[in-house]
């Protein structure tokens, strides 16, 4: 038996969550692993790893330097004899790092974010970074990247290549029910982007673009699908454009209830580590168009699962767009091909599979 302890310094439900929450679930229905959970105490994480019947280890990560919570840590590493630390984060690869070193256990590191992007705001803050990462990369088991665009990215910032980091994709795994909101398909096209509403997301774009195509068109209608600190601005931006008729907010919604009901997936984001409603919107075999930027041109195969178009460019996206609207053989063979490749890459099993080979070198 490996007992596992998952680290995150996060209990919310962004992209380093729910792939944390995907990996606990898969080795938690594996006999060979015990899987532990350390992360603050409350927070949607913290409820649905409940539900699986994963121990959780409430640890506090958000001062800079927390001798109390390293101590917790090591204390917990020993109680509960764990094999191999698996941390997610900063704030985690820093806490947990620490005690998995004293500990002298096994470390494993999930690289989620850009690295220069994330420190280049504060220049001390990036060469303590760089510092404190070489050390945990000497002295860990392996560092996993979550697409090829991350692990470039960590190697450029270290400054040489990196033989111990493994690209590990992330995984989807949703429920493909034919179930979803009335929404008078039969006579409207229906286009979503899906994230939280934030600068990195650019959904301004998606606004701009929705604005160019119902000057000329009244049978589309665009969702807006998450919650965060622009709404308000955004809704803003709609009601400028006079696009409210037929652009709606919908706030967080299930996943689930959305994808059945969308022709087409819209990501138009600056930048993306990965990209997971995009491997989403695959699995339920819908198109994709997306920013050709970050790791977003591993998923998709422009002109064979998707389209791809410059970021930071609405009118080539309402292009893009407007291209499928009026050619659903063409949305049909995109979503199909999309479809093959989600199964052939981006599956939860392949992405729990792929982790497990991880911790079980040199075991």
């Amino acid at each position: 038996m490996i007992n596992i302890l998952q680290l995150i310094s996060s209990a919310g439900i962004g992209g380093a969550e729910t792939h944390t929450y995907q990996l606990i679930k898969g080795l938690h229905e594996h006999e060979n692993y015990h899987v532990l959970l350390a992360c603050p105490s409350n927070g949607p994480l913290v409820d649905k790893v409940r539900e699986l019947g994963v121990e959780i280890l409430p640890v506090e990560m958000n001062s800079k330097l927390n001798i109390v919570s390293i101590i917790k840590l090591i204390y917990y590493i020993k109680k509960k004899n764990v094999s191999i630390v698996h941390t997610h984060i900063p704030k985690a690869d820093f806490f947990g790092g620490i005690a998995a070193i004293i500990s002298m256990v096994p470390l494993v590191v999930t690289l989620h974010g850009d690295f220069v992007r994330d420190t280049k705001r504060n220049g001390l803050t990036m060469k303590y970074y760089k510092f404190f990462y070489r050390i945990l990369y000497k002295k860990s088991k392996c560092i996993i990247a979550i697409s090829n665009y991350i692990k470039q990215g960590f190697e450029d910032w270290m400054g040489k290549k990196l033989p111990k980091i493994k690209v590990i994709y992330n995984g989807s795994d949703l429920s493909r029910s034919k179930g979803g909101m009335d929404t008078n398909k039969e006579q409207d096209i229906i286009i979503g982007n899906i994230g939280r509403l934030v600068p990195l997301k650019r959904q301004e774009d998606f606004l701009i673009a929705a604005s160019n195509i119902l000057k000329k068109r009244n049978n589309v209608r665009f969702l807006l699908v998450g919650d965060g600190e622009l709404r308000e601005y955004l809704e803003g931006c709609a009601e400028e454009l006079r696009i409210k008729d037929r652009f709606a907010f919908l706030g967080e919604k299930a996943a689930t209830e959305i994808y059945p009901i969308l022709d087409i997936l819209v990501c138009c984001s600056e930048w993306e580590g990965f990209g997971r409603v995009i491997t989403e919107a695959m699995s339920f075999s819908k198109p994709v168009i997306a920013t050709m930027t970050g790791a977003i041109p591993e998923i998709v195969v422009d002109g064979e699962t998707g389209i791809l178009v410059p970021p930071r460019n609405p009118e080539l996206l309402s292009i893009a767009i407007e291209s499928l609207l009026d050619n659903p053989v063409k949305r049909e063979q995109l979503g199909k091909s999309g479809y093959e490749r989600f199964q052939k890459y981006f599956t939860t099993s392949i992405f729990v599979k792929n982790t497990e080979k991880v911790f079980n070198l040199n075991n």
